[in-house]
C-alpha cells in the first residue's frame, strides 16, 4: 500500500497530528472535493435547464401569439373579400345606370334628329311658297310691262290722228284707264289671294309641326318616365332585398362568371367556370346546361356574377332582361326568397 508523507493540516478542529501513516485524511479530502465538483456541476445544469425552460415558453407564447395574428389575418381577408364583392355588385348597379342614361341621350338625341328634319322640311315648304310668290310678281310685271308697251302705242296712235279723233282718243283714255284699275284690281286681289293662302298655309304647317313636337315630346317624356320607373324599380327591389335579407355575397360561395354584350348585332356570352381565370364563348343554351348542372351538384352555394361591359351596345332592357333570368334561376341568393 502506498505510504503518503505527513502534512499539515489546516481544519480548525484538528486535535492533534497524526503520528503514524494513515490513507484516510486524504480520502475524506477527495470525497469531499469530487462532492463538492458534483455539487457545482448539479448547479450548472439545473440553471442551464431553467434557462432552456424560460426560453421555451417564451418560443411557445410567441407561437401562441403568431397563430393569434395568422386567425385575425385570415378574418380580416375573408371580410375584405366580402366588403370587395359588395364594391363589386355596387359597380354592376352604377354601369346599369349609366346604360340607363345613355338609352335615355339616344332618345334625346333620336328626338333632336326628327325635329331638325321636320325644320328641314319647313323651310322647303317656305322655299317652294316664295318661289310661287315670286312667279306671280313676275307674271304682274309682264303684265304691267305690256299695258305700257299698248299704252305708248296707243300714245303715238293717238298723236297721229289727234286731231281726228279726239273725242276717240278721250274714249279710248277713259278704256284705257278702265282697263288699268280692272288690271291694278286683279293684281290686287291675286296677290292678296296668294297672301292669303301662304298665311294659311304657313298656320297649317306650324300647326302640324306644334303637334309633331307635341307628340315627340310626350313620347320622350313617356320613355324618360318608363326609364325612371325601371330604374326606381331595381332600386326598391335592392332596398326590398336588404330589408327581407342579408346582404348577397360571394363568401363561401362558388363562384362562376357570366359577360353578356353584342358585337355587330350578335349577341355575346362568355363563361367563367369557378376556379378558371379565363372566359370562354357559349351560347345561350350552354350557358343553361352549365349553369343547371353546377346547381344540381352545389345547390345553395352557388354565386352567379353577370358582368354587363361599358362598351356592350346593348339597350337597359337587354341587359336587365338577361341578368334578371340568370339570377332568378340560378343563384343562391335569389333560389331562396
Amino acid at each position: 500500500m502506498h505510504k503518503f508523507e505527513p502534512h499539515m493540516d489546516l481544519r480548525s478542529n484538528m486535535r492533534a497530528e497524526y503520528t503514524e501513516d494513515s490513507v484516510w485524511p486524504t480520502f475524506t479530502d477527495i470525497m469531499t472535493v469530487v462532492l463538492m465538483i458534483f455539487m457545482f456541476t448539479m448547479v450548472a445544469v439545473l440553471l442551464t435547464n431553467t434557462d432552456l425552460a424560460r426560453q421555451l415558453m417564451a418560443a411557445t407564447a410567441e407561437k401562441e401569439e403568431s397563430d393569434k395574428r395568422l386567425g385575425e389575418s385570415i378574418n380580416t381577408l375573408q371580410i375584405m373579400s366580402a366588403r370587395i364583392s359588395t364594391l363589386e355588385e355596387n359597380i354592376e348597379k352604377k354601369k346599369m345606370e349609366i346604360i340607363l342614361m345613355e338609352d335615355s341621350a339616344r332618345v334625346l338625341e333620336k328626338g333632336l334628329e326628327e325635329k331638325d328634319l321636320a325644320l328641314a322640311r319647313r323651310e322647303e315648304d317656305l322655299a317652294a311658297m316664295h318661289e310661287a310668290v315670286a312667279m306671280s310678281e313676275s307674271r304682274v310685271a309682264e303684265s304691267l310691262a305690256k299695258l305700257k308697251q299698248a299704252e305708248k302705242a296707243t300714245l303715238e296712235q293717238i298723236a297721229t290722228l289727234q286731231q281726228a279723233h279726239r273725242r276717240q282718243i278721250a274714249q279710248m283714255e277713259e278704256e284705257r284707264n278702265r282697263t288699268l284699275q280692272l288690271l291694278a284690281k286683279e293684281a290686287d286681289s291675286r296677290i292678296k289671294e296668294l297672301d292669303t293662302r301662304l298665311e294659311a298655309a304657313l298656320a297649317t304647317l306650324k300647326d302640324k309641326e306644334q303637334a309633331v313636337v307635341a307628340m315627340k315630346n310626350k313620347e320622350e317624356r313617356l320613355e324618360l318616365a318608363l326609364a325612371r320607373q325601371r330604374r326606381d324599380y331595381t332600386t326598391l327591389e335592392d332596398k326590398y332585398n336588404k330589408l327581407i335579407g342579408p346582404a348577397r355575397s360571394s363568401l363561401d360561395k362558388t363562384v362562376v362568371g357570366v359577360r353578356y354584350s353584342k358585337e355587330g348585332g350578335q349577341y355575346v356570352i362568355l363563361f367563367k367556370d369557378a376556379g378558371s381565370e379565363k372566359y370562354e364563348p357559349v351560347t345561350r343554351k350552354e350557358l343553361h346546361n352549365r349553369l343547371d348542372w353546377l346547381k344540381s351538384q352545389i345547390g345553395d352555394k352557388l354565386y352567379v356574377k353577370v358582368v354587363i361591359p361599358e362598351d356592350s351596345n346593348l339597350s337597359y332592357n337587354e341587359a336587365w332582361t338577361f341578368t334578371n333570368t340568370i339570377l332568378t334561376k340560378y343563384d343562391y341568393y335569389y333560389q331562396s326568397k
